[in-house]
């Protein structure tokens, strides 16, 4: 629903009722489960290759809690 347009941007807003929400909160706390159980399973070594230092950093936060060893390097 489209609440306001002006030159700068346009606002919306979104209204959902607790049944609603209840299957969002159901939903994501069922997906985070089955990703955190998902991480846990993973072992082994992994080598990560990229010239970005950035990419790097994100790598490390995605497998930080993963039982995977890591192995970076800026090119091949």
């Amino acid at each position: 629903m489209l609440l306001e347009k002006s030159t700068i941007g346009s606002k919306f807003g979104l209204s959902l009722d607790a049944k609603e929400v209840e299957a969002i909160e159901k939903s994501n706390k069922m997906h985070e489960q089955a990703t955190a159980h998902d991480r846990a399973e993973l072992q082994g070594h992994v080598l990560v290759v990229d010239d970005s230092v950035s990419n790097h950093d994100f790598i490390k936060l995605l497998l930080k809690r993963t039982k995977l060893t890591v192995d970076y390097a800026e090119n091949g």
